[in-house]
């Protein structure tokens, strides 16, 4: 009796363990013009991450019922679980799709520029933003993030708490008014919504650049410059943009410090 409980307590535990038994899964990414290189394949179970080579080609460990999550800045982000089927294989042909880009219309208005330089260039308003982020950054290298988010208001920022101004309803020529949720306002709403979180992810990553300044992600993070895109990218499965547009700049600024370190340390190895 006792040997035939053993026996089944070894299968039980062999079973087990070649269920969730590491393999390194090899894949390509590919799109309808061809191969994908330097798409980031991120393991969400294990935190581990990697490039596609020139061949579009990756190598990474999984184990079944992994999910790795494949994003490209042209490409619409994919998530795969890795079934035994995939697993006993070992390799995997992943298909991408590209995204679609409307361009915003442009306006071309007036100027009162004379055509001389040197007098002109003094009109030119001066960008101080790099200026201001580089002075911050200054005095914030030697403080906690706890310091940090415990600074009080101060009252040049008095405008971020500020209540969005209430949207005024469309009238027509005879009187009547259309508030959103009559005749195709919820709809529209839902568009106009959906347009604006589109701008703002594709805006991103040229937002965060101007703002932070080249300084900080070229010197202090020591990102390199052709791989910026890409950087921002690989960041993207974690909430950055949100806690951006919330105006959590520090909080920013600690998650870009953390994820350049095990950006470098992957770049690096390749």
């Amino acid at each position: 009796m006792q040997k035939q409980l053993l026996f089944l307590f070894i299968t039980s535990t062999t079973l087990c363990f070649s269920q969730k038994k590491k393999i390194v899964l090899k894949g390509v990414l590919k799109d309808t013009l061809g191969v994908i290189k330097n798409a980031n394949i991120l393991n969400l179970n294990t935190k581990k991450g990697t490039f596609s080579d020139h061949l579009g080609g990756f190598t990474i460990t999984t184990s079944v019922d992994d999910v790795l999550q494949i994003s490209s800045i042209q490409h619409h982000s994919q998530k795969i679980t890795i079934s035994k089927k995939i697993s006993q294989k070992k390799k995997i042909i992943i298909k991408m799709y590209t995204k679609n880009y409307i361009l915003n219309e442009v306006e071309i208005k007036r100027h009162n520029l004379s055509g001389n330089l040197l007098i002109d260039i003094k009109k030119t308003p001066k960008d101080t933003i790099s200026e201001l982020v580089n002075k911050m950054m200054d005095g914030i290298k030697s403080m906690t993030l706890n310091e940090i988010m415990n600074m009080p208001t101060g009252s040049d920022e008095v405008h971020l708490s500020k209540s969005a101004a209430p949207g005024i309803p469309n009238v027509f020529t005879d009187g009547i008014k259309l508030y959103s949720g009559t005749i195709g306002g919820g709809y529209q709403k839902k568009r106009r919504e959906e347009r604006k979180k589109r701008k703002q992810k594709e805006q991103f990553p040229d937002k965060l650049l101007r703002d932070f300044g080249k300084h900080f992600f070229f010197t202090e993070l020591k990102i390199p410059k052709d791989k910026y895109y890409h950087f921002i990218e690989y960041c993207s499965y974690t909430n950055i943009a949100s806690l951006y547009y919330n105006k959590k700049l520090f909080e920013v600024i600690e998650l870009l410090k953390k994820e350049s370190v095990q950006y470098l340390e992957i770049i690096n190895k390749k």
